[in-house]
């Protein structure tokens, strides 16, 4: 067996959908013959924990280092202060993140992001795990030492665990693989403070690109940006879904129509808005949408909570919170349309979004709102798995959630996935593919290794026979 090293910021017990794919990794890698040790962090402060996940690497070595975020560090530090002046009369003087509504029953949303997040902008680059990302590299050395590795693969964002990776490969002289789960440059969402700091992030970038020997990306739609960077070679492995672990979708037949979303609400990136200004003006225009519910399993967002006031929604959108991630699939699997929000801007047009593929595995219906020239979309078309309606076609989302509910009642399917197309989405399948890459790469440096033996050998042998007694057969070619 081979070892690998894979270099993950999260790794269970963390959890989340990012946390999803480096867990299988981890699994799939065992199984097809590598034997892998991870190098991560502790929790991060605030993080969800997910202790169903650590059965997926019971076979895993993993070492953990403290996390050193420099956000939760920030908002550690402000939260100290905010009670320091609470304690004396006075009033907070740092916010989290204000809201704004731009006219009266318009529904509110961040205006800015929390002052932790805006200060660590400026101090770290290319984001939070810049500290944590210092440590890997002399830690990967004695893991080394003590017995060899024959490739990294480090996982991001956070991308600087990548710049971690790409370190480890060039200190360690072993193959590199950066697997990026998001664009980096083009990453619609990362906001620099300055110019300066954007061109040291497009700087490291650059640098782990050009030191990889293979990039795999979870979106074609990523792959100019990472050869502009310097990348030579590029595999696209989206994620996917287990489908060992994917429960069998069985909603009710007799309940109202249930919209579920998996995951994390974000203003700006996964916001629900038009989804839920189509949910209001379905319920309030259509006898069949009146009993509709949306289900949100995933952390609080408070900006959501005032958008359904807003909206006069409280009796229609239930809060789940976060749920393990076995737990979750199952909740959902009973509802009847499962959502996704991309937002549009630059960027989203690559993004597949993790929940699309456990959706695919558990066979729910799928309303997409989003870009439509996205690489979500056309899945969800080529695999005739759902609905799109653009991100701002309020009426669009409205007459998407009437469709499914009339359909529901009148006991008919919506859609009828193509299997062939679901299928190539398997975790263990695509896990296949990175490891077959991995094999590749690492049997290249074998035999370089084994060409370049067999040359310092033959050398040697000519040296030997060079100084060898007369009637050598070199003697007479003397002259």
């Amino acid at each position: 067996m081979h070892d690998l090293l894979l270099v993950a910021y999260e790794f269970p017990p963390s959890g989340g959908a990012a946390v999803q794919r480096i867990a299988k990794y981890a699994r799939f890698l065992s199984e097809a013959g590598w034997c892998v040790r991870v190098i991560c962090a502790e929790p991060a402060w605030g993080t969800v924990i997910d202790h169903s996940l650590t059965n997926e690497v019971q076979s895993v070595e993993i070492v953990r280092l403290p996390g050193k975020n420099v956000s939760a560090s920030i908002a550690r530090a402000i939260d100290a202060v905010r009670r320091a002046l609470r304690r004396v009369g006075g009033e907070p003087v740092f916010d989290r993140g204000s809201t704004s509504a731009s006219s009266p029953g318009s529904v509110p949303v961040p205006l800015k992001r929390p002052l932790s997040i805006r200060v660590a902008r400026w101090l770290a680059v290319p984001d939070d795990a810049v500290g944590w990302a210092r440590t890997v590299a002399p830690v990967a050395a004695r893991l080394h030492a003590e017995r060899p590795f024959s490739a990294v693969l480090a996982s991001g964002p956070p991308y600087s665990a990548l710049v971690a990776g790409a370190r480890i490969g060039e200190d360690l002289s072993i193959p590199f693989v950066a697997d990026m789960r998001d664009a980096w440059r083009d990453h619609g969402n990362i906001r620099w403070p300055t110019s300066a700091h954007r061109r040291r992030s497009e700087a490291l970038e650059r640098k782990v690109m050009m030191q990889a020997s293979a990039v795999v990306l979870v979106s074609e739609g990523s792959e100019a940006e990472v050869r502009e960077m310097g990348a030579s070679r590029v595999l696209v492995v989206p994620n996917g879904f287990d489908s060992e672990a994917s429960p069998v979708w069985g909603p009710d037949p007799d309940a109202p129509l249930e919209v579920v979303f998996l995951g994390r609400l974000a203003a700006g990136y996964t916001d629900p808005q038009t989804f839920l200004q189509g949910l209001a003006l379905a319920v309030e225009r259509y006898p069949e949408c009146q009993g509709a519910r949306f289900t949100i399993i995933g952390p609080e967002a408070l900006f959501v909570h005032e958008q359904v006031r807003t909206l006069g929604l409280e009796g229609h959108v239930d809060f789940c919170g976060f749920l393990p991630h076995a737990e979750a699939l199952a909740r959902a699997a009973c509802a009847d349309v499962g959502l996704i929000n991309i937002w549009d801007g630059q960027g989203s047009e690559t993004i597949y979004c993790t929940k699309l593929f456990e959706y695919l595995g558990i066979g729910i219906p799928i309303l997409l709102v989003g870009p439509l020239s996205g690489v979500a979309s056309r899945l969800i078309e080529r695999a005739q798995a759902g609905l799109t309606v653009e991100c701002s076609d309020v009426e669009g989302a409205a007459q998407a959630i009437r469709g499914f509910a009339v359909a529901k009642a009148e006991g008919r399917a919506v859609v009828e996935p193509v299997a062939e197309v679901v299928a190539r989405y398997d975790r263990k399948n695509q896990v296949l593919e990175v490891a077959r890459l991995l094999d590749g790469l690492t049997g290249a440096i074998e035999a370089a290794d084994a060409a370049a033996a067999a040359i310092e050998a033959a050398a040697a042998g000519d040296v030997a026979d060079a100084g060898g007694p007369a009637g050598a057969s070199g003697v007479g070619h003397a002259g």
